[in-house]
């Protein structure tokens, strides 16, 4: 894992949604090309089996840069992004579709339940103001720590700065002077489109489009999870209005989201079900790994035997253990804040692409990305 010394790169949300992303893309071009290239390779190996056979239609519909569905796909996903998205492929030379398969990949690996069995995340106090240290074992694909990119967005004086990765609009950690956010990805509580016993018959084809069709007001007009983040860090909010915005959205599919904002007090997990949400406040210890930790929510946890949940409760136990042991000295991250990383020894792993400390009463950013692919 080495230091990122990459540019922030600028987005302006006053300007109009089909421009604002056109230097980034053309900037970036090669690398976007690049990652959803690896994106769609990933998919094709490791997604694919695992989904119905209308949701792998259109995944390859996407994969293989249909200007239809994805045209249609995009009006679905809500407000902005089809402009955005559509800039981005317009000036990096990229069909909308392979670039909206990427923007979908956590929706999709969540649908396939093909789970990281990695990202975990802890907050705690220095001189009485919240840090928060995440690793994010996403790889999917393993280039995603290569192409990592910081995007700052910003609306007039107000902004906020996202650890993103190239091509893609939504936010999985973000931070700003006010409040920093992490999401890790979550079980999925009820698969939108379960896959059907093999009945070709015209009654077995015709009940799989019943249920497919049944299934299309959750699976579209939800929103992508990580797109459904932004829009709430977009209005750059105080932290408790941060929180507040994040229980009232409706996702596709599950999501955590760790937030602190920069008094003592202003620790959370939002656990987010796709439709419901509960929130666990400091008391509860402000630690969060990739299973459901509320007992009234510990039923969608996968069963046992599930390989990607094997390390998850251990991950949980080691992080709590370090945030009330091992914990650095407050003196000691104040001269160096990547030494409150060391946290997160024991929850690393060679899956681990992106490493990160947010301390925004300091508005401090420390990054590491490993760079494969």
């Amino acid at each position: 894992m080495k230091l990122f010394t990459g540019k922030v790169h600028d987005i302006d949300l006053d300007e109009p949604a089909d421009e604002r992303w056109t230097e980034f893309a053309i900037q970036n071009g090669d690398a976007i090309q690049s990652i959803l290239g690896d994106v769609e390779t990933h998919i094709d190996e490791e997604v694919l089996p695992h989904l119905s056979d209308t949701v792998r239609s259109v995944i390859k519909s996407l994969a293989s840069g249909s200007g239809y569905i994805g045209r249609w796909l995009l009006e679905q996903t809500g407000l902005e992004y089809p402009q955005e998205l559509r800039c981005i492929a317009r000036h990096a030379e990229i069909p909308v579709g392979k670039l909206l398969l990427g923007n979908l990949i956590y929706d999709f690996t969540s649908l396939s339940e093909m789970y990281g069995c990695g990202c975990s995340s802890a907050s705690f106090d220095v001189n009485s103001s919240p840090v928060i240290v995440r690793n994010m074992d996403w790889v999917t694909p393993p280039s995603t720590g290569k192409h990592t990119k910081l995007i700052r967005f910003h609306r007039g004086r107000k902004s906020y700065t996202s650890v993103g990765v190239a091509g893609m609009v939504g936010v999985v950690s973000a931070m700003c002077d006010k409040w920093a956010l992490v999401v890790n990805q979550a079980p999925i509580v009820k698969s939108c489109v379960d896959e059907d016993e093999s009945d070709e018959s015209w009654w077995g084809m015709l009940t799989s489009v019943v249920k497919t069709v049944a299934s299309v007001p959750q699976f579209l007009y939800a929103w992508p999870a990580l797109q459904r983040v932004r829009a709430v860090c977009d209005k750059m909010p105080s932290y408790e209005k941060l929180v507040f915005h994040l229980r009232t959205q409706q996702t596709m599919v599950p999501f955590f989201a760790h937030v602190v904002g920069t008094q003592s007090k202003d620790h959370a997990v939002v656990s987010h079900t796709g439709e419901h949400t509960y929130i666990r406040t400091r008391k509860h210890g402000l630690v969060q790994t990739n299973h459901y930790v509320q007992g009234e929510l510990k039923k969608h946890n996968p069963k046992n035997g599930k390989d990607w949940m094997w390390d998850t409760y251990s991950r949980y136990d080691d992080l709590t253990r370090a945030r009330k042991e091992a914990m650095p000295a407050p003196e000691l991250v104040q001269a160096n804040p990547q030494a409150a990383l060391a946290l997160l020894k024991d929850v690393t792993s060679v899956d681990t692409m992106q490493q990160m400390l947010l301390w925004p009463a300091q508005e401090k950013l420390v990054l590491k990305t490993r760079s494969l692919g």
